[in-house]
């Protein structure tokens, strides 16, 4: 028998291979021509996996402790303010400029101050000098201002201060500063705050 040759000259060559060896010699080179045909196949691509995206966390709660009903600490804060004293008799007076601060001494928590009223010599609320709760971060500090003219407080007015948190924090620090410089020498002092209410803690809403 004669082959026709067929252009594929690993095909002939294997076929060659048949007809003129053995048997055993024929069927070890049909088992390599089956594998390199296999090779020559094309491979599936490969997909690279990707990561799945990262879910973001969320941002950490700034809601009053009030409105969510935790609160672990708070206090209500009298200071003694002087709108002005007296100097010689009861005649004489000198207007004072009154600084109120409030301070957190808590280096890593924050607070709220919830209120803060101003009060004359009588005891009459003259103003609310916070319209609504504001948070104060860590050492940082609220400042409330009564002008020298402004004498509707009195030489006995006062201001409540109350703040709350709904972590152990430090407590904050209150004063009030007078000061004036329209005599000769200029007159300043200090009134510290003092608390008059404590706080109890109350657990989160829904327990």
């Amino acid at each position: 028998m004669r082959l026709k040759p067929t252009g594929n000259y690993l095909g002939d060559a294997v076929g060659v291979a048949i007809l003129y060896v053995r048997p055993q010699v024929a069927l070890v080179a049909l088992v390599l021509l089956l594998f390199c045909n296999g090779c020559t196949r094309s491979r599936p691509s490969v997909t690279s996996a990707t990561a799945s995206p990262a879910i973001p966390l969320p941002a950490a709660s700034s809601a009053l402790p009030a409105a969510s009903g935790a609160v672990l600490a708070g206090q209500t804060i009298y200071v003694p303010a002087y709108s002005h004293i007296y100097y010689h008799d009861r005649q004489s007076v000198i207007n004072l400029t009154v600084t109120l601060s409030i301070r957190n001494a808590d280096p890593t928590q924050t607070i709220w101050v919830n209120s803060v009223q101003y009060y004359n010599a009588t005891g009459a609320l003259v103003r609310t000098d916070l319209a609504e709760p504001q948070q104060l971060a860590p050492l940082a500090s609220l400042e409330y201002i009564v002008e020298e003219d402004d004498t509707t407080g009195g030489s006995g007015a006062s201001f409540l201060v109350k703040w709350s948190s709904a972590t152990a924090v430090v407590d904050p620090v209150v004063e009030a500063v007078m000061i004036s410089a329209a005599s000769t020498q200029g007159i300043s002092f200090i009134s510290v705050g003092r608390v008059i209410e404590e706080v109890s803690a109350t657990p989160p809403a829904g327990n």
